[in-house]
């Protein structure tokens, strides 16, 4: 059984919403290897990136981390609506994860 931790709060003039789980944290090779696949990227511009910018490909179209393609993932576009869907609030999201320990979104909305 998993644990999901939702939290919100006040920060510097914005609202924070923050979803973290205790899972097996986002497959960072995994994630590599289907940006490059992608054809979007080369191999040598991907392997430099920061775990920030490699974060942020899961925002992307196109890219997804599912296994199988499903009506709910594995489509490339579910990340890619929810980060349009803040943008329109011009609020922001940032991604943070942790090999065997986590994963967390942190959304910043302005007030």
């Amino acid at each position: 059984m998993g644990k999901l931790e939702i939290v919100s709060f006040n920060q510097n003039g914005s609202i924070c919403i923050k979803f973290k789980d205790d899972g097996r944290g986002i497959q960072v090779d995994k994630l590599i290897s289907i940006a490059i696949e992608s054809g979007k990227y080369k191999k040598s511009t991907v392997e430099k990136w920061s775990k920030k910018k490699l974060m942020d490909t899961i925002i992307e179209s196109g890219i997804s981390t599912a296994d199988t393609v499903s009506t709910s993932a594995g489509r490339g576009v579910g990340m890619r609506l929810i980060k349009e869907k803040i943008d329109s609030y011009k609020g922001k999201i940032e991604i943070d994860t942790r090999k065997g320990e986590f994963c967390e979104f942190s959304i910043l909305l302005p007030k």
